[in-house]
């Protein structure tokens, strides 16, 4: 039981630290289809926002 909670600890702990990256992660591609699309390379920014909604 005792190796239960102490699992319990560690992804209560680690677990916000993986949501945070994913969303710097996300936030991340998004501007780099931004920068994409404001370059006219359309082909590329749709590529990155489908591998954001992969996330």
């Amino acid at each position: 039981m005792k190796e239960y909670f102490k699992g319990l600890g560690m992804t209560v702990v680690i677990a916000p630290f993986a949501i945070m990256g994913v969303l710097v992660m996300s936030v991340g591609m998004i501007c780099k289809a931004a920068g994409y699309a404001l370059f006219g390379d359309f082909e590329h920014a749709t590529d990155e926002i489908k591998q954001v909604r992969l996330l």
